[in-house]
C-alpha cells in the first residue's frame, strides 16, 4: 500500500490492479516514461504520481502539459480531478489554467502547441507531459529548462500512448532511462465490452 500523509490528510492510492502504473508512480528517476495504449491507465498514473509528489513536497510547483488545451480540458484536467483526493484540492483558477492544493503547490495546466510562450514565466519542481509523443520536441527540451525550484527534487515524467519511431523513442531507448508499459487489456477498470 502507498500511503502519503500530509497534516490531515491520509491518501492511499488504487494502484494495485496495473502493476506498471504502481511501479511507475513510485519510480523517484528524475525522468521516467509510461507507455501503451488507449486506456491503459496513463494519465491516471501521471496524475498519481503529481499527487504523491505534492503531498510530500509542500510548496513545490508544477506543470501538466499536453499538445493541446482541447486535450488538457478533456482528458487531462478531468482525470487529475478523479484521481486526486478531495482534501488535497485547494482551488482551481480556471481563466490561469492555475491549481492550488492545501499543501501550498500550484500547478500549471498549458498546452504546447505554442511551446514558445506557453512554457515560459514560471519556476517549477516537477513536470508531467501527457500525451508526450504528440508534444514537439522543442516542448520537452523547454519543461526541463522550467525545472529549477529551489530546494526541491526536479523530476520529469512523461505519459503517451505511441507514435512511431518519433523523439519520445529516441529520447527513451532501452534501459538509459525508466520506461513503463501498459494496455487496456491490463485495465481492470473497463467492461469487457470494451476490450474485444
Amino acid at each position: 500500500m502507498i500511503a502519503q500523509k500530509q497534516a490531515d490528510l491520509v491518501w492511499a492510492p488504487d494502484l494495485k490492479r496495473i502493476e506498471a502504473q504502481r511501479a511507475f508512480v513510485l519510480d523517484n528517476s528524475f525522468e521516467s516514461l509510461f507507455c501503451g495504449g488507449i486506456r491503459g491507465g496513463k494519465t491516471y498514473g501521471g496524475a498519481v504520481k503529481a499527487a504523491v509528489y505534492c503531498i510530500a513536497n509542500p510548496g513545490a510547483d508544477g506543470v501538466v502539459v499536453g499538445p493541446t488545451n482541447d486535450v488538457l480540458t478533456q482528458a487531462t484536467f478531468p482525470t487529475y480531478m478523479k484521481a486526486w483526493p478531495e482534501a488535497l484540492i485547494k482551488q482551481w483558477h480556471p481563466a490561469d489554467r492555475i491549481l492550488e492544493t492545501t499543501n501550498g503547490n500550484k500547478i500549471f495546466f498549458r498546452s504546447t502547441h505554442e511551446w514558445q510562450t506557453a512554457l515560459i514565466g514560471f519556476t517549477v519542481a516537477f513536470a508531467h507531459m501527457d500525451e508526450a509523443a504528440l508534444c514537439e520536441y522543442e516542448s520537452y527540451l523547454r519543461l526541463h529548462g522550467r525545472l529549477s525550484q529551489p530546494d526541491f527534487k526536479h523530476m520529469l515524467w512523461l505519459t503517451t500512448t505511441p507514435k512511431g519511431h518519433n523523439w519520445v523513442y529516441r529520447e527513451f531507448p532501452s534501459k538509459s532511462k525508466p520506461v513503463f508499459y501498459s494496455s487496456a487489456r491490463l485495465n481492470p477498470f473497463l467492461g469487457s465490452d470494451y476490450i474485444k
